[in-house]
C-alpha cells in the first residue's frame, strides 16, 4: 500500500491499515520509523536526497501532499496525520502494555505533556526529555531512553531536526517504533489549540495553524511553492 513520489514510498492505505501494520510490526520486534510527509518534510527529504530503508513509513500528512499525489500520480490518499497516530497510540499504550518516551519541546511543556497524558490517557509514558539540547548531549539523550528501553519513541522536534535526529540514530536507539510527531507535544500540554474540527476534515489544518501562529507564514510560502512547482512538473 504504497505509492512513489520523487522516489519516496508514501503510505497510501488509510489510518487504520496503518495502525494495524504499526501494531504488528510492534509485536514482531520490526523497529519502524514514521514520518509525517507534508509538503514541507517532502521538500526537505527530496532537497537533502533523502537516504531511506524499509524501516521507514511516510505518511501524508498534508492536503498538499495528497495533492501532489493526486496530479502526478492519479491516486486519491486518504490524509493521516502525525498527532492523530501519536494520540491513538496515548489511547491505546494501556492497553497494549506499550511503553512510551517523549522527546521534544520546551521544559514547562513537555513535562505538561507528560502529566496530561498519564492523567487523561492513563498512558504508560516511562520517561521524557525536552527538545531544546545541543548536538554533544544527543548520545546522553539516547542513552537516557535506551535506559528506559520504551517500545513507541516519540519525537517532537520540529523540521528538520526530528528527521535528522531520527535518521542519525534509528538504529542505536532500543525502541521499536519512532514517530516523528511535529509540535503534538503542544497540544497535548494545551499550550496551542489544534484545528476545529471541520477545518481538519476540510484539510485546512495548515490555514489554521498559520492564524493562530503568523510566524509560519514564510515556512507557509515555501511549502505553496514547493506544491506549485510539484503539481506543475507533471
Amino acid at each position: 500500500m504504497k505509492v512513489e513520489l520523487n522516489g519516496i514510498p508514501i503510505f497510501a492505505g488509510n489510518f487504520d491499515d496503518l495502525m494495524k501494520t504499526l501494531y504488528q510490526r510492534i509485536k514482531g520486534d520490526q523497529k519502524t520509523a514514521v514520518i509525517s510527509a507534508n509538503p514541507e518534510v517532502l521538500h526537505y527529504l527530496i532537497s537533502k536526497n533523502f537516504k531511506f530503508d524499509d524501516e521507514y513509513i511516510f505518511i501524508p500528512d498534508g492536503i498538499g501532499t495528497c495533492l501532489i499525489v493526486l496530479v502526478s500520480k492519479g491516486k486519491i490518499l486518504k490524509k493521516i496525520a502525525g498527532i492523530d497516530v501519536f494520540y491513538e497510540m496515548l489511547r491505546s499504550s494501556g492497553k497494549l502494555n506499550l511503553k512510551l518516551f517523549f522527546l521534544g519541546a520546551r521544559d514547562e511543556v513537555i513535562k505538561r505533556a507528560y502529566a496530561n497524558a498519564i492523567d487523561k490517557f492513563n498512558a504508560k509514558v516511562v520517561g521524557y526529555n525536552h527538545g531544546y539540547f545541543d548536538s554533544h548531549e544527543e548520545e546522553t539523550i539516547v542513552d537516557k531512553i535506551n535506559l528506559l528501553s520504551p517500545d513507541v519513541l516519540f519525537v517532537g522536534l520540529g523540521c528538520p531536526k526530528q528527521e535528522e535526529f531520527i535518521d542519525k540514530y534509528k538504529d542505536k536507539l532500543n525502541v521499536k517504533l519512532i514517530v516523528a510527531v511535529g509540535g503534538s507535544f503542544d497540544v497535548l500540554a494545551e499550550r496551542v489549540k489544534r484545528a476545529p474540527r471541520w477545518m481538519i476534515s476540510l484539510g485546512l489544518e495548515w490555514l489554521y495553524r498559520v492564524m493562530v501562529e503568523p510566524v509560519r507564514i514564510k515556512r507557509l510560502k515555501k511549502v505553496l511553492i514547493f506544491v506549485a512547482r510539484s503539481i506543475l512538473n507533471f
